[in-house]
């Protein structure tokens, strides 16, 4: 279990907050998020257009030294556009099966790998390139010691053809090497420069690696040179303005010129090279960290591994995201830096479904940030989001009260009001709804004049996640769609289609299982169109008990198929919370199909996974009681149903299943010859059912949850025929 000094977070309440700390810093990590969504989005639209009108081939070069970002966006692009004229190719070498294993393995992938060349093809190029030169035995010379690979049957041609050897020994990189060191001094020295820029380089770059501009007209005729020897090519356009663009013909000519370097040499030709990138401009912030680290100025570095950790988590490279953050962090990162890049850390692991990782970063990182600050407030809420979903009900009630006595009275910056929100949203789902009041009065308060979106849309979550733990469904799939179209305004993707996914959840509440089908099997495509696998599993998990509401055997098979697959993504996952409400659908689905004992032993699990005072286990007791009493077992259904009617009067709030435990509590007692006792739990059974009806202003909508939801529908039946009023 991950701990945090939690005795320290007595002091926070008396932390002076005045309001006046700057988060622009925090925001903009939250803005890479909604950015990086926006940007899928936009790409996509733009293939979608010219796929349209024409067939798109879209080629990607040496993809060994793509980046992941790269990867995602085509990947989400061919999942967006599955079935239009969309064609990719990706060449690079074998590496890039390790830097990305499953690379687009979800779509109909096809490998192809690039050969040895034959021999035939062999003898075919030397006798090409050497012409009436190429004698037999110097064709089956080149031929035997090239071995098939290009490159080096390339530089044996260029040997023979310059009069060497005609039965060269040796490696493709050490006749390169011995090609470089044939080249006069300045060339050597021009080759090596350019060498610490990589792949790619600049002619202003190479000018201040070698000392600055005297030499840039002889610069220019040793380029000329170089390329006309095939050494090195020059680019149509370029990166920056104004800047001649070559790049290294073969990466072996690249590695031979920088392996030349001392290490003292590297160290500052990559200190100027990054200074002089940093100046054009350069945008990859990896580029320029790593430039920074070799050249020994580590400080500066930490600084462009972090604005690189926020591009990766902009990306949506959650992995990138959490290594490149750890670069930094390894490389001296301290104070509010630090605590910075926990941050990042902690949000990429919550996108990740990683809640014990995403935990001890958020902990982390509020021990290295001043305590009650605004940077504070966004790995606090991040923790609460985590210990709720690890059933650690100790410490979230300490973090939730030390941030509650941090949180101003008055207005505020909009990432302490953001964060709070969160965090009042998650204490609702623990069950903890006098402290999440809290923090929904002190928010309200906090923004009463507040006109920032994102704020207006955290608070309109807030208000709709206090509505499900309310005494009815009321109007919920508006309010859960209002949120949705607040987090579409403010361009966050992701978290718009976990409120769509939430519609598809309020009309399965209120038995519109036929609108709740389309919402969640909408919600489901644009979760695995945006990569979301936490969205995804819950549209299958709310989806599977819609079909099984449904019902029809082929509807039960693809329900029991779902939902097993939103339990599995729980369980590995971490999240005892949903691993209950899914093992709690499964069982009830288990029951549709007539699987009684396997209905009874998830029901079973589903009651022993959280603490006893977690409100969604009151669901569970009442799905295990269903499903003992359609065994048989009332005695067993009584038991569960006495511990659940405890367990819901010691809770003001629940998420769900209080009218059938409630039913199961009369039908239990009913079964086992308590009559009277039956008929007092079904009058307040009734009682409650339509109270919370009222609260449906929509007159179609409460019809349906009166006499679409199998349980009430079953309440109703039963007071009815007991003349109850």
């Amino acid at each position: 279990r991950v701990s945090f000094p939690l005795a320290t977070l007595a002091k926070i309440g008396r932390a002076p907050n005045d309001g006046r700390v700057d988060d622009d810093e925090l925001a903009a990590v939250a803005d890479a998020v909604l950015l990086g969504d926006q940007m899928c989005r936009a790409w996509e639209d733009f293939l979608a257009a010219e796929c349209a009108d024409h067939p798109v081939i879209l080629v990607l070069e040496d993809f060994h030294w793509g980046d992941h970002p790269t990867a995602s966006f085509v990947d989400s692009a061919l999942r967006a556009l599955d079935g239009a004229p969309l064609f990719v190719l990706a060449v690079g070498r074998a590496e890039m099966h390790y830097l990305y294993p499953q690379l687009w393995s979800e779509r109909r992938l096809k490998h192809f790998s690039i050969e040895a060349l034959s021999r035939a093809s062999s003898e075919a190029v030397v006798q090409q390139a050497l012409g009436d030169d190429a004698t037999p035995e110097l064709v089956a010379s080149l031929t035997l010691h090239a071995a098939g690979n290009a490159f080096h049957l390339e530089e044996l041609i260029r040997a023979a053809a310059r009069g060497g050897d005609a039965k060269p020994h040796g490696s493709a990189h050490a006749m390169v090497r011995t090609r470089l060191d044939a080249q006069e001094s300045g060339t050597q020295r021009t080759l090596r420069a350019a060498s610490v820029f990589g792949h790619v380089f600049w002619t202003g770059g190479v000018v201040a690696l070698l000392g600055g501009p005297s030499g840039t007209t002889s610069l220019r005729a040793i380029l000329q040179g170089l390329e006309g020897r095939e050494l090195i090519a020059r680019r149509a356009t370029g990166r920056f303005p104004h800047e001649d663009e070559y790049v290294f013909r073969h990466a072996i000519i690249q590695e031979a010129a920088y392996a030349a370097l001392t290490d003292d040499d590297r160290a500052q030709a990559h200190l100027v090279a990054a200074e002089w990138l940093e100046r054009m401009g350069e945008s990859d912030a990896m580029v320029l960290a790593e430039h920074f680290e070799r050249g020994r100025a580590a400080e500066r570095a930490v600084a462009w591994y972090g604005r690189a950790a926020e591009k990766a988590l902009q990306g949506n490279d959650l992995e990138a995201a959490i290594e490149r953050a750890e670069r930094a962090i390894v490389r001296g990162a301290l104070g509010e830096t630090l605590g910075a890049l926990k941050t990042i850390q902690a949000e990429a692991h919550q996108w990740r479904g990683r809640a014990e990782d995403g935990l001890e970063c958020a902990f982390a990182a509020m021990t290295a940030l001043p305590p009650a600050s605004a940077a504070w407030f966004r790995p606090a809420g991040l923790a609460i989001m985590a210990l709720q979903a690890l059933g650690n009900e100790a410490d979230l009630i300490t973090l939730a009260r030390a941030m509650l006595a941090a949180l101003p009275s008055r207005a505020c910056p909009p990432a302490v009001i953001t964060a709070s929100a969160v965090a009042c949203v998650r204490l609702y789902y623990a069950g903890h709804s006098d402290l999440g009041d809290a923090f929904f009065a002190r928010i309200e308060a906090c923004a009463l004049n507040a006109t920032d979106p994102v704020v207006l849309v955290r608070i309109a979550q807030a208000r709709a996640v206090r509505s499900v733990f309310g005494r009815g469904p009321g109007d919920l799939p508006v309010l859960f769609e209002h949120a949705a179209i607040g987090f579409d305004r403010i361009g966050d993707l992701r978290n718009a289609n976990n409120w769509r996914a939430n519609v598809g959840y309020a009309y399965l509440e209120l038995g519109l299982y036929d609108e709740a089908e389309k919402a969640l099997r909408g919600a489901l495509a644009e979760a695995q169109r945006l990569g979301l696998d936490n969205t995804s599993a819950t549209c299958r998990h709310n989806l599977g008990l819609t079909l099984a509401r449904l019902g029809g055997e082929r509807a039960l098979r693809e329900a029991r198929s779902l939902e097993e697959a939103a339990l599995a993504r729980y369980v590995s996952k971490g999240d005892l919370r949903l691993e209950t409400a899914a093992r709690i659908y499964l069982a009830l689905i288990m029951l549709a199909a007539g699987e009684t004992d396997a209905a009874a032993d998830e029901a079973s699990r589903a009651v022993s996974v959280l603490p006893t005072n977690a409100p969604v286990r009151v669901h569970a007791l009442a799905a295990l009681a269903h499903v003992e009493l359609a065994r048989g077992n009332a005695g067993e259904a009584l038991a569960a149903t006495c511990e659940g009617v405890a367990l819901l009067d010691s809770l003001a709030r629940l998420e769900g299943g209080e009218a059938l435990l409630r039913l199961s509590h009369a039908e239990a007692l009913r079964a086992l010859g308590y009559e009277e006792g039956s008929i007092k739990v079904l009058r307040e059974a009734r009682k409650h059912l339509l109270e919370r009806a009222r609260r449906i202003e929509n007159p179609a909508w409460r019809r349906s949850f009166l006499e679409n939801v199998p349980e009430n529908v079953r309440t109703l039946e039963l007071s009815n025929a007991h003349g109850l009023t």
